[in-house]
């Protein structure tokens, strides 16, 4: 068993997002609340964090250990709400709100991971891009209205939805945000809904090995999704490049 120490340094999958844009063609700024530790680990990997708000505590650190290179536990060390008063998390998120809505940028990705980021997020911000993809955790969907991709996993769409179903919960998130929604269901595919069109399903197009581990596809998905939108693909053809993708993370 042993430890993997870069993921020791840098917490929630937003930054891993971040990390793997660093990767491609694409010049990306991660916008997140930072500590310094942080931000010195992220910027020796080559991503771009000037744009980040430091913040007085800790970030979440996420621990993974691993067996004979399969994920054998995780272990959290973190505070609710990074250990911040409401008022001084308030803050925070304002002023990262601010630095986000003075940048011009063809795609934002919000990755919620139920941290209080969003908890008072100023969902007009959604209107200032030409992109704007979601990836949900939990809370009220109406700070997400009017986002161009709605993106849960299969537990958080029925979840979020309060549905029985996938097909249930995807037209319902439809309704309610009036958006896109893309549904990942790990390895089965994903599901595409849109308004006044049949649902789309994108299944693997050719047979893959036993999957040992799912960490970080869900990550490699988003951005591989954002960057097929930015390149003008279509929903369906930017999902299945991405699905694909993240199979063979």
């Amino acid at each position: 068993i042993y430890q993997c120490d870069w993921s020791s340094d840098v917490c929630s999958s937003d930054l891993n997002v971040a990390y793997q844009f660093r990767n491609f063609n694409f010049k990306a700024y991660l916008h997140s609340l930072l500590d310094c530790r942080a931000k010195a680990v992220l910027r020796s990997e080559g991503v771009l964090v000037n744009r980040s708000v430091s913040i007085s505590k800790d970030i979440p650190r996420k621990r993974r250990y691993y067996c004979g290179g399969f994920p054998y536990t995780r272990h959290d060390v973190e505070a609710k709400k990074y250990g911040l008063p409401d008022f001084a998390l308030t803050n925070y998120c304002d002023e990262l709100y601010k630095e986000l809505k003075a940048n011009k940028y063809d795609c934002v990705i919000f990755s919620d991971y139920d941290k209080g980021v969003f908890d008072n997020f100023d969902s007009s911000i959604l209107k200032d891009f030409p992109i704007t993809i979601v990836d949900p955790k939990t809370g009220d969907l109406n700070r997400w209205k009017g986002c161009t991709v709605f993106k849960p996993n299969e537990s958080e769409a029925l979840r979020l939805s309060g549905k029985d179903t996938v097909d249930e919960a995807g037209w319902h998130l439809v309704k309610e945000l009036g958006s896109v929604v893309l549904i990942t269901q790990a390895g089965k595919g994903v599901s595409i809904y849109q308004k006044d069109q049949d649902v789309v399903r994108i299944v693997p197009n050719r047979k893959f090995g036993e999957v040992e581990s799912v960490v970080g596809a869900g990550d490699c998905f988003v951005c591989f999704l954002a960057m097929g939108l930015c390149r003008g693909m279509t929903i369906v053809e930017a999902a299945d490049v991405a699905f694909h993708a993240g199979m063979l993370y």
